[in-house]
Parts: C-alpha cells; sequence; structure tokens
C-alpha cells in the first residue's frame, strides 16, 4: 500500500516548532511569545521562572531562566510598539523558514541544531560518542569569583535534582596543574558535588538528535530498544544498552505524534499530523506500509492484544481499524462530534475506547464496531480513557478539572473525582487497578481510590503544570512528569506513601511524557527540548544495590596506625579520639540522627559513618570535612565498611539491603572518572551562560 500523497491532500503543517523557531532567530522576543506552537495540545506560554525554581544569580544578570507554565502573565499581552516590530519580524522569518522547509524538506537552518547539544545533533553521534569527550572550552585561568559563582550555580543544580549539570559546572573549577592546599574551600567544595553527582545521578542515556519536541517515547515489549516520535518528521528506533541510534524512520511529511510496538516487537506504528500511519520493522526500522484514509491529523496508534489489528485516532472525528498485517482498512468508527485524541482496545481486545474533545469517551465492539455506550457527563473535552488492567473499570480525565470512573462493559457511571483546581491532563490506573492518579495543571498527582472514588493523597513538589503520572510495573512508584522540566518518583506502595524519593533534572524544556521499562528498571522521557532521555529507577546509576544480602560485614573504628579511634558520639556526631589516653581529636558533625556505625579506611584518610537517618557520610581524616553523603538506604544504616583497598564503601541498611559505592582515592581520581562517565555535555547555552565557551573570564 506504499504510495504518493494523493492530489486533494494540502501541504503539511511547519514541521518546526514555532517557539524553537522563535528563540533561534529572535532571542529577545522568547520570553514574549505570542501564540503557541499549532501541534502544541495545550495552550502553553513563556513567562519568567520564579525564584524557588530557578533563582536569579550573577552569572545570568541577575534575571531567571524562562520555564513554560499554564497560565499568561496579563501584563504580557500588551507590550511596546518596538516589541511589537520584533515580534512581527521574527514571525516573518518563520513564515519564509517554513516556506523554504516546504520547497526543501532536507533543508535545515543552522540555528535549529538539537536544543540539548547542537554538536550532537550535527554528528548525529549519541551519548556514547559524547561521554568520552574531554571538557573543552574551560577557561585558563579562572578569578575566585568566578569560581564560586560557579560553584553556588553547581550546588543549585545539585539541589534541584541535576547532578550532572551540577557536575559539568564544578569541573572547571579544578586547578589545572599542581596541587591545591589542603584547607582549600572552593577545592573542597567541588570535591563534594562531583561526589554527589558521582552517587546521586539517575540519567543514564541522552537520546539526542531529534530537532523538534519529542511528542513520545517507548519501550519495545522485550525492554530491548526504544522509539521516539518527534515533531521534525521523524521517528528514531535506539538501542536500550546504550543509547546506539538503529534507524531514523523518514517518510512522514508532518509532525510524528505518536508510535507504538505490536506486542510482539516485530513491528512499529506512527502516527502524523500528515493523515497517514506508516508500518515499520521493529527491529531495524525498515519501512514497511503506509496506511491512508484519515482526512485529518492522526494523533493516536495502538495494535490490538493479540497483533492482529491496528488502531488510529483522528482530528477527523473518526478511529479507524487496520489490518496490521496487510495495511487494509477493516472499519470506520464514526459517531464522535470533535477530535479523538486518544484510542485503545480494552486487555481482551474485545472493546475499544475513544476519548474525545466533545466531551464524551465511547465505548465500541471492536467486532461489529457498533457504539457500546456513550461515557457522557465531563463538561469540558475529555483528554484521555483508559482501561484498567482487568478491563472492568474505565477512567476518563477531562479539561472540566475531574476524572471520572466508569463500567468497563456497559459504559455505566462511577465515581466522579473532584478535587484539582485546574485542567485535567492524564488518569491512570495502578497496575492492581485499585488507586487512580491523575495529572493536572494545578501543578499537583492526586491518588483515588479506584473502588470509592476517594481522595488518597495529594502529592505536591512540581512548580508547573503536571503533564503525566505513571506507575511501575509493580505498582510501588509513580513516576510524574512537569512543565518545570523535572521528573519526580513517589513511593505509592501501601504504608509507603511520602515525599519524592527522587526529583531529577536534566531536560531543557517541559517533560511531555514518561513510561517505565517492562522490568521497572528503567524510566524514559520525553521532551521538548529535542531528547528523550533514560533513568536509572531501580538506584543511582554508579551504586551497586544487593537486596537480601547476608554475607559478612566487618570494618576497624581504628586508623592503620592505631593511635585513633572513630566512634558514634552525642548529638548525631562521631568523635576521633586517642586509642590510648582517649582525648578528643575531631567531632564529625552533619547527620541528621544518632550515628550507629563508623569505621577508617584502609589508609587511614578517610572515615565513614552510618546513622538512623538513612544517610552515610565519607569525611576527610585530616580536616573533618564531609567529602560525600550517599543516599538511597530507605530506612536507618545498620553498619558500614570498606573493602579491602579502599576502593568501596558498603553500606548495610536495616531492611537487609547492602548498597555499594566505589570511591577514589582523592579528587583527580574521581574529577576523571566523573568527566568520562556524565551521560552528556553542558548545551551551547549554558556554556554562554556561565562563561564557559571562551578562554577568557567574561
Amino acid at each position: 500500500m506504499v504510495g504518493t500523497a494523493g492530489k486533494g491532500e494540502t501541504k503539511p503543517e511547519n514541521q518546526f516548532d514555532q517557539r524553537g523557531v522563535l528563540r533561534s532567530i529572535a532571542p529577545s522576543c522568547w520570553r514574549h511569545s505570542t501564540k503557541p506552537a499549532p501541534e502544541t495540545p495545550l495552550s502553553r506560554v513563556v513567562v519568567q521562572a520564579y525564584a524557588p525554581f530557578r533563582p536569579a544569580g550573577p552569572l545570568n544578570g541577575g534575571k531567571p531562566d524562562s520555564i513554560v507554565v499554564a497560565d499568561r502573565d496579563k501584563d504580557q499581552d500588551g507590550g511596546s510598539p518596538w516589541l511589537k516590530a520584533q515580534i512581527l519580524g521574527a514571525i516573518t522569518l518563520s513564515i519564509g523558514i517554513v516556506v523554504l522547509s516546504w520547497l526543501n524538506p532536507n533543508w535545515r537552518p543552522s540555528s535549529l541544531t538539537s536544543p540539548s547539544d547542537s554538536e550532537t545533533a550535527r554528528t548525529g553521534f549519541g551519548p556514547a560518542k559524547e561521554a568520552n569527550k574531554p571538557l573543552s572550552g574551560t577557561p585558563a585561568a579562572m578569578t575566585p569569583e568566578r569560581i564560586r559563582l560557579l560553584l553556588d550555580a553547581a550546588r543549585r543544580h545539585v539541589k534541584t535534582g541535576d547532578p550532572v549539570t551540577g557536575a559539568l559546572l564544578a569541573l572547571p573549577t579544578l586547578p589545572s596543574d599542581g596541587d591545591a592546599p589542603s584547607d582549600d574551600e572552593n577545592l573542597a567544595a567541588a570535591h563534594r558535588i562531583l561526589y554527589e553527582a558521582h552517587f546521586n545521578r539517575r540519567e543514564r542515556l541522552v537520546l539526542a538528535g531529534h530537532v523538534g519536541y519529542v511528542r513520545k517515547a517507548v519501550f519495545s515489549p522485550d525492554g530491548t530498544r526504544m522509539v521516539t516520535a518527534s515533531s521534525d518528521r521523524t521517528a528514531r528506533l535506539w538501542r536500550v544498552r546504550d543509547g546506539a541510534l538503529i534507524a531514523i524512520l523518514e517518510g512522514h511529511d508532518d509532525i510524528v505524534w505518536s508510535a507504538a510496538f505490536s506486542p510482539d516487537g516485530k513491528r512499529l506504528a506512527t502516527a502524523s499530523f500528515d493523515r497517514t500511519v506508516r508500518l515499520w520493522d521493529g527491529a531495524d526500522g525498515s519501512r514497511e506500509d503506509v496506511l491512508r484514509g484519515h482526512r485529518d491529523k492522526v494523533v493516536a496508534v495502538a495494535f490490538s492484544p493479540d497483533g492482529r489489528r491496528l488502531l488510529s485516532a483522528s482530528y477527523d472525528f473518526t478511529a479507524r481499524l487496520w489490518d496490521a498485517e496487510s495495511g487494509a482498512g477493516i472499519a470506520v468508527l464514526s459517531g464522535h462530534a470533535g477530535k479523538i485524541l486518544g484510542a485503545s482496545f480494552s486487555p481482551d481486545g474485545n472493546r475499544i475506547l475513544t476519548a474525545s474533545d466533545d466531551g464524551t469517551a465511547r465505548l465500541w465492539n471492536s467486532t461489529t464496531t457498533e457504539t457500546l455506550a456513550v461515557l457522557r457527563g465531563h463538561g469540558g473535552g475529555v483528554e484521555s480513557a483508559r482501561f484498567s488492567a482487568d478491563g472492568h473499570r474505565v477512567v476518563t480525565s477531562s479539561t472540566d478539572g475531574t476524572a471520572r470512573l466508569w463500567n468497563g462493559a456497559t459504559g455505566a457511571p462511577g465515581p466522579i473525582l473532584r478535587g484539582h483546581g485546574d485542567q485535567l491532563i492524564s488518569a491512570r490506573f495502578s497496575p492492581d487497578g485499585s488507586i487512580v492518579a491523575t495529572a493536572s495543571r494545578d501543578a499537583t498527582v492526586r491518588l483515588w481510590n479506584a473502588e470509592t472514588g476517594a481522595e488518597a493523597a495529594v502529592l505536591r513538589g512540581h512548580r508547573s503544570w503536571v503533564n503525566d503520572a505513571v506507575f511501575s510495573p509493580d505498582g510501588r512508584q509513580l513516576a510524574s512528569v512537569s512543565a518545570d522540566w523535572r521528573l519526580r518518583l513517589w513511593d505509592v506502595a501501601p504504608g509507603t506513601l511520602g515525599p519524592a524519593g527522587a526529583v531529577w533534572g536534566g531536560h531543557q524544556n517541559d517533560i511531555i511524557g514518561a513510561v517505565f521499562s517492562p522490568d521497572g528498571r528503567r524510566i524514559l522521557t520525553a521532551s521538548g527540548d529535542g531528547t528523550a532521555r533514560l533513568w536509572d529507577a531501580d538506584g543511582a546509576v554508579e551504586t551497586k544495590v544487593v537486596r537480601n544480602w547476608s554475607g559478612k560485614f566487618g570494618g576497624t573504628p581504628y586508623s592503620p596506625d592505631g593511635r585513633s579511634v572513630v566512634r558514634p558520639g552525642a548529638g548525631n556526631t562521631a568523635r576521633i579520639t586517642d586509642a590510648g589516653s582517649g582525648a578528643g581529636r575531631a567531632v564529625l558533625s552533619g547527620h541528621s540522627a544518632p550515628v550507629t556505625s563508623a569505621v577508617f579506611s584502609p589508609d587511614g584518610r578517610r572515615i565513614l559513618t552510618g546513622s538512623e537517618d538513612g544517610t552515610a557520610r565519607l569525611w576527610q581524616t585530616g580536616s573533618g570535612r564531609v567529602i560525600a553523603v550517599m543516599r538511597g538506604a530507605r530506612s536507618s544504616i545498620r553498619a558500614v565498611a570498606f573493602n579491602a583497598d579502599g576502593t568501596q564503601a558498603m553500606v548495610l541498611s536495616n531492611n537487609g539491603t547492602l548498597r555499594q559505592y566505589v570511591v577514589f582515592a582523592n579528587w583527580r581520581d574521581l574529577a576523571k572518572h566523573v568527566n568520562a562517565a556524565m551521560p552528556r555535555r553542558l548545551t551551547m547555552s549554558q556554556r554562554r551562560q556561565y562563561s564557559l565557551l571562551w578562554g577568557k573570564d567574561e
């Protein structure tokens, strides 16, 4: 069924994100963007970030960065004539870019490289190529003031969940030759920041190369491959193990909005604004078929549980069924009076569920395609509609600020989930169907009892609207993604509900969606910054975790020369005393609960302590400074120890979990490892922001 576009087809819309174009050709207009991009599903605008998220600082001229949030500041609706002239000129130039892109689809303006890293976008190299690049463009000499400012910025990034950027900002502050004094405060600060990144980073891979929003990112059923769909008119197939690019799926003439693997992973389908669905080989990305028939943008695609049929949803008010093997059309599902925003099969494949901006969802018989029920009641468009894992229930979310529960077979109405203060973007069942998680523009995630509709919890922490919230396969964790550029991981297992277990940063724009890997150990995110990122959900990347550990555990509180001893002390401290006289030598303060264990390293230069506060700390023996904090135990620390050569710090928690952390003899070895291990480099805009692009102070 591969063929050329019909005569009646219109030209594709602008493949570039309008705001991205304006940002590249008229930076002064960026903070006063007039309209969201036509492909953006929500009315987003750009305003100044408020101080708690992006604090102002001397390095950026005292101005906070911009972030995407839900509401336009009314004061921005006006503007000076000069500003209006700038915007008009920018729009004119963007129209010219669009026209050129239509005339020559292979043309790209030089400024429209990947928002995450222009060099990576130009070369097409993935993170494996980037990782071993030496730090370049570092100033030959820095004033103490610049070093201090960089370290302050590095601390902020670490504190807000982005240890990778923190480490990349700390590395240039290290001495280039010779040894710094042992009491150098800046070196001590950089040392600790590098250890924070080493122990706590969750970011494994950056999938860079797209030159537009990444709208969708999903794993293959076996978890070995990933596919990303982008507004740059392409999809890309990646290998999970190392982030290697397998294939670029080219052929669509407009935004690729969605993608899905078949249940066996052998096939891949993409849905595009060019009104087509395309089928690809799921292993190598080779093109198989083009499915034509929709008269407007196609925004969703899904395989049936047996993989024999394909379902697509379109803005033309219809959904369509296709034979997944031959590509032949089977049926058109008509009845909605508005755009269909989503469509899915029931777990048994016997029913189809569609969501529409006409304010309804519909249940269909997937064999006869007759309408089984119209789910009415919402006062706004239905943004999403999903079955529970057993297919017995349906949950819908709406722009009216509510979610609703329905009978999955008859469509009979159930409880209404009220409580959010703004429009809902997503609603999902937990794997066992007992909990519903809703994501809203009010910057919260809410958990609900799926049986009664009672509100169970409100998860606060995001600073802008939450685009999605997804459960891990075992239902014990929930990942939420937001327009504040952050991914948050929450413990939601019974009896463990609490603050976010992790806050992860690194994306440079909205995080649009997230999905867990089939084994629950990884999270894949899609972002408006043109990248997808792979995160470690099972523990920090540089930490080895052994559950139910039952081996021997040892360590000595005596220094190698036998002259000193370290033991837990009063007031949440550890105390170093003279082994003979008992006279005090130093007090190690920093834990927030009593210290339970303390040992010297084999060379005596470091001390490791564990505490009831759930952390272990690494200290310099001579100065008594803490150089690293090891988090993640989630329970009181029972014991700590070094291995025989002092290259590993081992932390045993009361829940029986052993964590092994690689430690380094000196800051130089640590810096060398961190520089090689980081999954990305600073973007060009970040290097410019922090004056790291040129070899001189600015």
